[in-house]
């Protein structure tokens, strides 16, 4: 398997992405923290895909609760320049970050067999 791009690199100009699919529920998550989700062809979160910006996504924020100060989980939309480690492996993208004494790690993945949403 040809080896993939860093997804370390968060402030390169173009996002390094990954796709996790089980062919009805579908994401699309780079290591900035943005993306998009989607089940069986609907589009459940926003979705812009813009190379150059890199705008759209869910975010997950993070609040100090002594100081106050508001983060972002990932480098996108307040990430600063904290550090930021995302990692893939297949079926899994992980995200961790570290600011003012202040860890989280976010865990993105699709399972290969269950439906995320009930359908009727």
């Amino acid at each position: 398997m040809p080896e993939l791009p860093s997804l370390e690199r968060a402030s390169d100009p173009t996002p390094h992405a990954r796709i996790l699919s089980n062919g009805r529920w579908t994401t699309l998550a780079t290591g900035a923290g943005t993306g998009f989700s989607a089940w069986r062809g609907l589009t459940i979160t926003r979705c812009e895909l813009d190379r150059s910006e890199d705008p759209a996504g869910v975010f997950l924020y993070l609040r100090d609760l002594e100081s106050g100060a508001l983060r972002s989980l990932a480098p996108k939309p307040c990430g600063g320049g904290a550090a930021t480690r995302a990692r893939y492996s297949p079926g899994l993208l992980e995200i961790e970050r570290e600011e003012a004494g202040l860890a989280a790690q976010l865990a993105i993945c699709v399972h290969p067999e269950r439906e995320p949403c009930a359908s009727s």
